[in-house]
């Protein structure tokens, strides 16, 4: 993998597609009647590309930019593009005119929601891994061709990969099993706090399991499951809520079964949310009351004070909750 400048020269006709997706009479187009330069990684095949995406996927966002720090000659990735925005939205205020501006600045680059009381901004890539590796316009070379890896483009479609101001009712409507196993795929109860709002600021805790990878000493690889908590917020704007970088702290302790309590205490300050995970924990085999054999997490036991910049300790509610035990046979 390396870094490519392409000049593209009026009325050039270059290959422009997804590259994910099967091509069609669009694939070829004339991206622009004027001399555009843009900076793009480069990759041998879609494997090489999917494969850096999970080599990404194991490594924390310090980790992630000093990677891609040494792939790159100031390289902007899109990435980049939405953090800077998050930064922004710090600043906004209520007024029109201040965001206005800010949907000016990033609007052709993000997707900005605009769905009920949602204006929030987000990256339009159904995983956030790619948004590394692919440029403002959402272009990364791949076999010699440059493809566009923006692949949302409605609030559904974001609600599905998470992380928005409303979840998706039809997931929920089908419960919190999931039979798919795949890394990072959830199951189980979850604990959702809803939105506490105060002072101009929105905030929301969930608590759930993701499967994961695990090592047994005894029996190697085996099913495993970490505990996954993720703070949201957002802040009032001109014409609804947005999402923002801030600062935040908590501190309290997670039970697992009748195991010891293990206190926690993290500091992050970036854009929401703020995700953390623990573990990975081990998926015992289990005897099912039908005589089959199965894999289950026991209870859960949460306690929490968290600490937002924008809202004050007095009134932020503490959390003291359990999620309940799971069980399956489908593994």
């Amino acid at each position: 993998m390396k870094i490519k400048t392409f000049i593209l020269a009026s009325a050039a006709i270059v290959s422009y597609a997804a590259c994910s997706n099967d091509l069609d009479e669009t694939s070829n187009d004339i991206l622009s009647e004027e001399i555009t330069s843009e900076q793009m990684l480069s990759f041998q095949s879609e494997e090489e590309f999917e494969n850096t995406i999970i080599l990404l996927r194991n490594m924390n966002k310090q980790q992630q930019k000093e990677w891609i720090k040494k792939q790159k000659d100031n390289f902007t990735s899109l990435s980049d593009i939405y953090d800077n925005a998050m930064n922004d939205a710090a600043d906004l205020d209520e007024s029109q005119s201040s965001y206005e501006i800010f949907r000016q600045k990033y609007g052709s680059y993000l997707f900005f929601a605009e769905y009920k009381e949602d204006y929030g901004v987000y990256l339009p890539v159904s995983n956030p891994i790619v948004g590394i590796l692919i440029n403002k316009n959402g272009n990364v070379i791949i076999a010699g061709k440059i493809c566009n890896k923006k692949d949302i483009n409605s609030y559904v479609q974001l609600q599905r990969r998470g992380g928005t101001m409303y979840d998706d009712e039809v997931a929920h409507s089908n419960g919190a099993l999931t039979r798919s196993y795949s890394y990072g795929d959830a199951f189980g109860a979850e604990y959702d706090s809803g939105w506490f709002h105060n002072n101009g600021k929105k905030i929301r805790l969930k608590v759930g399991r993701q499967y994961t990878d695990c090592q047994h000493p005894l029996i190697g690889d085996h099913l495993g499951y970490r505990l996954h908590f993720e703070i949201s917020f957002r802040k009032k704007t001109w014409l609804g809520w947005t999402n923002y970088s801030s600062r935040i702290n908590y501190e309290g302790s997670y039970q697992i079964g009748v195991a010891p309590e293990c206190s926690v205490s993290e500091y992050k300050e970036a854009d929401s949310s703020h995700d953390y995970y623990y573990g990975p924990f081990y998926l015992p085999f289990i005897v099912l009351p039908n005589n089959t054999i199965g894999v289950g997490a026991p209870d859960v036991h949460v306690k929490l004070n968290i600490h937002y910049r924008g809202i004050s300790d007095d009134v932020m509610p503490k959390y003291d909750f359990t999620l309940s035990n799971f069980t399956t046979s489908s593994f």
